[in-house]
């Protein structure tokens, strides 16, 4: 069985399996490595992934990205309400006054729950890793590593210093606010991106060029690496303390503390543990085993060590943020959804079929069932 490992970014996710000796970052039915952490929802079905990018600008209010921190934050917290602004869509305070979103889908005005988002991704994300292991994902387990970083510093901070330089020249060269127009701003955004992209392995002057950006205006502009890293200066010189925190707290870092024994040995606990249908271990039984020195026979030259077993007391307990019954509800939700998605695929390829029928015997009509038509 291949093991199957998901980083789920804030802007980008990539799915990765261990297989053939070495990790393989697979494709996904665009053939991009990258899938877009955004779900658009529209009034017959579901879009996720690179579908709902390209939907962002089209489909502003209903397309939802750039959740990932709202992740366990009630609706009051000061993270969630900076971030309210930012985003293009509403949220929402749901009934347990955690974070949600607003969103119109299937003709009607529903609010989802943010793990409700984020489970629509990963269940994208385990249907492109199934695709490219040709066998079913079962089991999961979810781990956040001990890392150091800082929360405010990310890939979109640097979009948001172009877009607000962009913003202000376009301003004083064209009297416009982009601001105010929020298809406008998400257009410079995913602009501001590209040309960021590409200043990583260039350092000669870009154009930014837009067409019908607002007004009906077509918009130029252009900025090179130099120009931007004296702009970002601030944000890069907030990535090196980061990178010290995580050398100190490496050198310092400690796996194991045990006791070594008279004869060399250490201690070791013996623990049984058992795993369900999901994947999931639990431990069942535990002790701690050590070698004690038994005194020589005088009749004898061989030493014998004799083991001392004591019984560990383990209680388990799982901590849940979300209700049972909460929890049943998404399921069942998510499940109809993927159920709609699915009858609305099948519709179009009818439709797409009869289609193709149609238009293959017009061409027919003229070639090979021509001399089948008479004048009646």
């Amino acid at each position: 069985m291949s093991v199957v490992g998901i980083d789920l970014g804030f802007l980008n996710c990539y799915v990765a399996v261990a297989r053939s000796g070495g990790i393989e970052t697979i494709a996904n039915e665009y053939s991009d490595r990258c899938t877009p952490a955004c779900i658009s929802l529209g009034s017959r079905t579901r879009a996720i992934g690179n579908a709902a990018k390209s939907q962002i600008v089209t489909n502003v209010r209903n397309t939802i990205h750039g959740f990932k921190k709202l992740h366990g934050r009630s609706f009051d917290d000061p993270i969630v309400q900076t971030e309210r602004i930012r985003l293009p869509y509403e949220l929402q305070k749901m009934p347990n006054g955690s974070a949600g979103v607003k969103v119109r889908y299937l003709e009607e005005e529903r609010p989802f729950a943010i793990e409700q988002v984020t489970g629509m991704l990963l269940a994208k994300l385990k249907e492109t890793s199934e695709n490219a292991l040709k066998k079913p994902v079962a089991d999961c387990v979810i781990s956040v590593l001990s890392t150091t970083f800082d929360p405010y510093l990310g890939g979109r901070n640097f979009d948001e210093v172009l877009v607000d330089y962009f913003c202000e020249e376009f301003k004083t060269k064209y009297k416009i606010n982009v601001k105010e127009n929020s298809r406008a701003l998400l257009r410079l955004y995913q602009e501001c991106e590209k040309l960021k992209k590409l200043m990583s392995a260039n350092a000669s002057d870009l154009p930014l060029n837009i067409e019908c950006f607002m007004n009906d205006l077509d918009v130029s502009s252009k900025m090179n690496r130099a120009q931007f890293e004296q702009l970002c200066a601030s944000l890069l010189a907030r990535v090196e303390p980061p990178l010290k925190a995580v050398m100190e707290q490496a050198r310092n870092f400690t796996i194991q503390n045990v006791s070594p024994q008279s004869d060399g040995d250490s201690s070791k606990v013996k623990v049984k543990v058992r795993i369900n249908v999901h994947g999931v271990f639990s431990v069942a039984s535990a002790s701690v085993i050590e070698k004690q020195k038994k005194q020589e026979r005088l009749n004898q030259n061989i030493k014998k060590g004799k083991v001392k077993s004591i019984d560990l007391p383990i209680q388990s307990s799982l901590c849940r943020q979300l209700g049972q019954d909460l929890l049943n509800s998404y399921i069942e939700n998510e499940g109809k959804m993927i159920m709609q998605d699915k009858l609305e695929k099948e519709r179009n390829d009818a439709k797409n079929a009869v289609e193709e029928y149609v238009y293959d015997f017009r061409d027919k009509l003229g070639t090979v069932y021509e001399k089948f038509i008479t004048q009646e």
